[in-house]
C-alpha cells in the first residue's frame, strides 16, 4: 500500500539531507506496535530488510539557506509498504494524531490519501527518490563501497537479485523482473548524506517489466537497497 501523508507547518526547518528526519518519524510510528522493525525488520539469508519505503518531501514553497531547507505551508511525502498490518497501523496513527514530530519540528497532520497506482507488466517509471545499489569491496588495507550507475550491468543485476529476495520474504517464489534506464543523465546522480554515511543514487526515468507480483513489490517496497532510508520509490510516468 502507498499512502500520501499531507502535513503542514510554518518554517519547517530541516537539513538539506533530511532522509533521517522522515525515517525517524516513521520508525517512531511503526515501532509503537512493531518493535522489531527498527533493529531487525525482515530477515533473508542473514540480511535484514526493513519493510517500507518513502519518497522525498514535496512542497510548492521552500527556501534553501545555510545548508538547511525551510518549508512553509503544506508539504507531503509518500510512504509505502507491502505489509498490510504495518500500513494499517500507520494510517491509524496519523488519523488519530493532530501533530507529529519531523526532525526538530512539530507539524500538523492535514490528511492521508491512498496513493493509487495501476500496475502493468511493462511500465515507464520516474524515481521519486534516488535508486541505489552497491558492493563493498576490500583490499589489503581497507574496504570501500562501489556504487553502480544505471548504465552498468551490475546496476540491473543487483536490482533483480534484490527483488528476488524481497519476493521470497513475501512468499513469492516465481516471477520475472527487469529494469533498464530510459532517460537518465549526469544531473540525475545524487549524493545523499545519511547520518555520517555518503550514499550515491540516481533519479531519472526507467523502463521496468515483470510479473504482477514483482511489479507490486517494486511499487510497494521500492527498487534497490536502503528503501527505509528514503531510496528507490518510483511512480509511473
Amino acid at each position: 500500500m502507498r499512502i500520501k501523508i499531507n502535513l503542514k507547518g510554518k518554517n519547517i526547518d530541516l537539513p538539506i539531507h533530511y532522509n533521517y528526519a522522515i525515517q525517524g518519524l516513521l520508525y517512531n510510528v511503526i515501532s509503537q506496535k512493531f518493535k522489531d522493525v527498527h533493529d531487525v525488520g525482515e530477515v533473508y539469508e542473514n540480511q535484514n530488510f526493513k519493510p517500507f519505503c518513502f519518497s522525498r518531501i514535496f512542497s510548492s514553497k521552500y527556501e534553501i539557506r545555510d545548508k538547511r531547507i525551510l518549508f512553509d505551508g503544506d508539504i507531503y511525502f509518500i510512504f509505502s509498504t507491502p505489509f498490510s498490518d504495518i500500513s494499517d497501523h500507520v494510517v491509524s496513527y496519523f488519523l488519530n494524531n493532530n501533530t507529529v514530530r519531523l526532525g526538530d519540528n512539530i507539524v500538523g497532520v492535514i490528511s492521508l490519501k491512498s496513493s493509487d497506482y495501476k500496475l502493468k507488466n511493462d511500465m515507464k517509471v520516474r524515481a521519486l527518490c534516488p535508486i541505489t545499489v552497491y558492493e563493498t569491496e576490500r583490499n589489503e588495507e581497507s574496504k570501500f563501497v562501489r556504487f553502480f550507475s544505471p548504465d552498468t550491468v551490475e546496476f540491473r543485476e543487483h536490482i533483480k537479485l534484490n527483488m528476488s529476495k524481497k519476493a521470497a520474504i513475501l512468499g513469492v517464489h516465481s516471477g520475472s523482473f527487469d529494469i533498464s534506464p530510459f532517460k537518465v543523465n549526469e544531473k540525475d546522480e545524487k549524493v545523499i548524506r545519511y547520518k555520517q554515511t555518503i550514499i550515491k543514487g540516481w533519479t531519472g526515468v526507467y523502463n521496468i517489466s515483470g510479473s504482477d507480483e514483482m511489479m507490486r513489490i517494486a511499487f510497494e517496497w521500492g527498487l534497490g537497497v536502503k528503501n527505509s532510508e528514503g531510496f528507490g520509490m518510483v511512480e509511473e510516468v
